[in-house]
Protein backbone atom coordinates (compact mmCIF):
# COMPACT_ATOMS: atom_id res chain seq x y z
CA UNK A 1 0.00 0.00 0.00
CA UNK A 2 2.98 2.39 0.69
CA UNK A 3 4.49 1.47 -2.58
CA UNK A 4 1.08 2.46 -4.75
CA UNK A 5 1.04 5.60 -2.10
CA UNK A 6 4.24 6.14 -3.28
CA UNK A 7 4.20 5.66 -6.91
CA UNK A 8 0.67 7.77 -7.50
CA UNK A 9 2.58 10.85 -5.77
CA UNK A 10 5.34 10.70 -7.78
CA UNK A 11 3.59 10.41 -11.10
CA UNK A 12 1.60 13.39 -9.76
CA UNK A 13 4.58 14.86 -9.07
CA UNK A 14 6.16 14.46 -12.47
CA UNK A 15 2.45 15.19 -14.33
CA UNK A 16 2.64 18.88 -12.50
CA UNK A 17 6.12 19.60 -13.83
CA UNK A 18 5.49 18.83 -17.41
CA UNK A 19 5.17 22.66 -18.93
CA UNK A 20 1.31 23.55 -19.92
CA UNK A 21 0.87 23.71 -23.70
CA UNK A 22 1.71 27.30 -25.40
CA UNK A 23 -1.69 29.02 -26.42
CA UNK A 24 -2.47 29.36 -29.43
CA UNK A 25 -0.89 32.72 -30.99
CA UNK A 26 -4.52 34.75 -32.07
CA UNK A 27 -5.52 34.75 -35.51
CA UNK A 28 -4.61 38.04 -37.53
CA UNK A 29 -7.14 39.75 -39.37
CA UNK A 30 -7.76 39.56 -42.86
CA UNK A 31 -6.28 42.62 -45.12
CA UNK A 32 -10.09 42.90 -45.86
CA UNK A 33 -11.09 43.28 -42.72
CA UNK A 34 -8.22 45.32 -41.58
CA UNK A 35 -9.01 47.82 -43.89
CA UNK A 36 -12.94 48.18 -43.28
CA UNK A 37 -12.36 49.11 -40.06
CA UNK A 38 -14.38 52.30 -38.73
CA UNK A 39 -11.94 55.72 -39.12
CA UNK A 40 -10.03 54.23 -42.28
CA UNK A 41 -10.14 56.71 -45.36
CA UNK A 42 -9.24 55.00 -48.44
CA UNK A 43 -8.33 56.92 -51.57
CA UNK A 44 -8.09 55.13 -55.08
CA UNK A 45 -8.17 55.63 -58.83
CA UNK A 46 -9.09 54.49 -62.36
CA UNK A 47 -7.83 55.16 -65.32
CA UNK A 48 -8.71 54.23 -68.74
CA UNK A 49 -6.97 55.75 -71.86
CA UNK A 50 -8.74 54.14 -75.45
CA UNK A 51 -8.43 53.68 -78.95
CA UNK A 52 -11.25 53.22 -81.78
CA UNK A 53 -10.24 52.60 -85.40
CA UNK A 54 -13.50 52.61 -87.32
CA UNK A 55 -13.18 51.83 -91.27
CA UNK A 56 -15.86 51.90 -93.59
CA UNK A 57 -15.62 49.56 -96.50
CA UNK A 58 -16.12 51.13 -100.65
CA UNK A 59 -17.92 53.29 -101.61
CA UNK A 60 -17.01 55.42 -99.07
CA UNK A 61 -13.89 54.19 -98.16
CA UNK A 62 -13.50 56.15 -94.77
CA UNK A 63 -12.13 55.88 -91.81
CA UNK A 64 -11.54 57.56 -88.00
CA UNK A 65 -9.52 56.89 -84.85
CA UNK A 66 -10.96 58.01 -81.75
CA UNK A 67 -8.75 58.53 -78.70
CA UNK A 68 -10.60 58.74 -75.13
CA UNK A 69 -8.47 59.41 -72.13
CA UNK A 70 -10.59 58.65 -68.72
CA UNK A 71 -9.44 59.68 -65.28
CA UNK A 72 -11.30 58.73 -62.25
CA UNK A 73 -10.24 59.88 -58.87
CA UNK A 74 -12.40 58.71 -55.51
CA UNK A 75 -12.02 58.98 -52.04
CA UNK A 76 -14.04 56.95 -49.32
CA UNK A 77 -14.59 57.18 -45.46
CA UNK A 78 -15.71 53.80 -43.29
CA UNK A 79 -18.19 55.33 -41.26
CA UNK A 80 -18.82 51.78 -39.47
CA UNK A 81 -17.23 48.19 -40.02
CA UNK A 82 -16.65 47.61 -43.70
CA UNK A 83 -19.50 49.89 -44.68
CA UNK A 84 -17.97 53.31 -46.49
CA UNK A 85 -19.16 56.37 -48.04
CA UNK A 86 -17.58 58.53 -50.08
CA UNK A 87 -17.16 60.67 -53.32
CA UNK A 88 -15.61 60.13 -56.68
CA UNK A 89 -14.62 62.81 -59.59
CA UNK A 90 -14.16 62.16 -63.56
CA UNK A 91 -12.55 63.88 -66.08
CA UNK A 92 -12.92 62.74 -69.74
CA UNK A 93 -11.31 63.89 -73.05
CA UNK A 94 -12.06 62.44 -76.78
CA UNK A 95 -10.83 63.34 -79.86
CA UNK A 96 -11.81 62.16 -83.26
CA UNK A 97 -10.95 63.85 -86.73
CA UNK A 98 -13.98 65.40 -88.40
CA UNK A 99 -13.04 63.90 -91.88
CA UNK A 100 -14.28 67.16 -93.03
CA UNK A 101 -12.06 68.12 -95.74
CA UNK A 102 -14.44 71.65 -95.62
CA UNK A 103 -13.77 71.72 -91.82
CA UNK A 104 -10.98 70.11 -90.80
CA UNK A 105 -10.11 69.27 -87.31
CA UNK A 106 -10.87 67.55 -84.65
CA UNK A 107 -14.39 66.94 -83.08
CA UNK A 108 -13.48 66.98 -79.32
CA UNK A 109 -15.88 66.03 -76.09
CA UNK A 110 -14.53 67.21 -72.62
CA UNK A 111 -16.09 66.00 -69.41
CA UNK A 112 -16.41 66.58 -65.85
CA UNK A 113 -18.37 64.84 -63.45
CA UNK A 114 -18.66 64.10 -59.50
CA UNK A 115 -20.98 62.44 -57.25
CA UNK A 116 -21.27 60.60 -53.70
CA UNK A 117 -21.46 56.75 -53.23
CA UNK A 118 -21.76 54.07 -50.55
CA UNK A 119 -20.01 50.77 -50.64
CA UNK A 120 -19.52 47.45 -48.51
CA UNK A 121 -16.12 45.63 -48.22
CA UNK A 122 -16.70 41.90 -48.34
CA UNK A 123 -13.83 40.06 -46.74
CA UNK A 124 -12.63 36.84 -49.48
CA UNK A 125 -9.69 35.74 -47.20
CA UNK A 126 -5.89 36.96 -46.31
CA UNK A 127 -5.28 38.83 -49.56
CA UNK A 128 -8.76 39.76 -51.27
CA UNK A 129 -11.99 41.31 -50.85
CA UNK A 130 -14.80 42.75 -52.80
CA UNK A 131 -15.76 46.28 -52.41
CA UNK A 132 -19.37 46.77 -54.29
CA UNK A 133 -20.28 50.39 -54.72
CA UNK A 134 -22.83 52.28 -56.19
CA UNK A 135 -23.01 56.05 -56.88
CA UNK A 136 -24.84 58.80 -58.49
CA UNK A 137 -23.07 61.29 -60.85
CA UNK A 138 -23.64 64.70 -62.67
CA UNK A 139 -21.58 64.56 -65.90
CA UNK A 140 -21.55 68.46 -67.60
CA UNK A 141 -19.83 67.84 -71.12
CA UNK A 142 -19.16 70.15 -74.34
CA UNK A 143 -18.68 69.06 -77.90
CA UNK A 144 -16.44 71.31 -80.05
CA UNK A 145 -16.60 70.46 -84.03
CA UNK A 146 -14.89 72.64 -86.73
CA UNK A 147 -17.29 74.85 -88.40
CA UNK A 148 -20.42 74.16 -86.12
CA UNK A 149 -21.67 75.54 -82.70
CA UNK A 150 -20.52 73.75 -79.28
CA UNK A 151 -22.78 71.20 -77.72
CA UNK A 152 -23.10 70.93 -73.49
CA UNK A 153 -24.95 67.96 -72.09
CA UNK A 154 -26.07 67.26 -68.71
CA UNK A 155 -26.55 63.83 -67.67
CA UNK A 156 -27.22 62.05 -64.63
CA UNK A 157 -26.27 58.79 -64.37
CA UNK A 158 -26.70 55.83 -61.60
CA UNK A 159 -23.34 53.58 -61.39
CA UNK A 160 -22.27 50.60 -59.86
CA UNK A 161 -18.59 48.87 -59.34
CA UNK A 162 -17.55 45.44 -58.08
CA UNK A 163 -14.28 45.21 -57.85
CA UNK A 164 -12.29 42.24 -56.42
CA UNK A 165 -9.64 43.97 -54.29
CA UNK A 166 -6.22 42.87 -53.82
CA UNK A 167 -3.93 43.31 -51.20
CA UNK A 168 0.10 43.20 -52.14
CA UNK A 169 1.20 45.12 -49.52
CA UNK A 170 0.52 46.67 -45.96
CA UNK A 171 -1.99 49.38 -47.20
CA UNK A 172 -2.20 49.35 -50.81
CA UNK A 173 -4.56 47.71 -52.93
CA UNK A 174 -5.53 46.81 -56.74
CA UNK A 175 -8.44 45.98 -58.17
CA UNK A 176 -10.70 44.91 -61.12
CA UNK A 177 -14.48 44.09 -61.45
CA UNK A 178 -17.51 44.89 -63.46
CA UNK A 179 -18.89 48.37 -64.00
CA UNK A 180 -22.17 49.73 -64.70
CA UNK A 181 -23.28 53.44 -65.87
CA UNK A 182 -27.31 53.75 -66.60
CA UNK A 183 -27.98 57.20 -67.53
CA UNK A 184 -31.09 58.52 -65.71
CA UNK A 185 -31.48 61.92 -68.01
CA UNK A 186 -29.68 63.80 -70.74
CA UNK A 187 -30.40 67.24 -71.74
CA UNK A 188 -28.58 68.75 -74.43
CA UNK A 189 -28.17 72.76 -75.36
CA UNK A 190 -27.07 74.34 -78.27
CA UNK A 191 -27.30 77.97 -79.48
CA UNK A 192 -29.92 78.72 -76.82
CA UNK A 193 -32.10 75.55 -77.42
CA UNK A 194 -32.97 72.88 -75.26
CA UNK A 195 -33.93 68.81 -76.46
CA UNK A 196 -33.41 65.47 -74.68
CA UNK A 197 -30.24 63.73 -75.30
CA UNK A 198 -29.31 60.20 -76.00
CA UNK A 199 -29.46 58.34 -72.81
CA UNK A 200 -26.80 55.58 -72.68
CA UNK A 201 -26.25 51.93 -70.75
CA UNK A 202 -22.48 50.90 -70.39
CA UNK A 203 -21.14 48.19 -69.10
CA UNK A 204 -17.37 47.55 -68.29
CA UNK A 205 -14.43 45.60 -66.99
CA UNK A 206 -12.64 48.31 -64.69
CA UNK A 207 -9.82 48.40 -62.66
CA UNK A 208 -8.29 50.57 -59.75
CA UNK A 209 -5.46 51.26 -57.50
CA UNK A 210 -5.11 52.70 -54.36
CA UNK A 211 -4.51 52.83 -50.76
CA UNK A 212 -5.78 53.88 -46.81
CA UNK A 213 -5.00 54.98 -43.97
Amino acid sequence: MKRILLLTTLFAGVAAAQPAPPASAPTAPSAAAEMGQPGHFAIDGAFTLAFEHDSASPPQGSSETTTTITIAPSADYFVAPNVSIGASLELLRASTPSGDPQAPGDVTVTGLGAGPRVGYLLALGGQLGLWPRLSVLYVHASLSSPGSSDVTSSIFSLAATAPIVFYPTPHFFVGIGPALRYDLSSKQSSNNMDVDGNKHTVIALQSTVGGWF
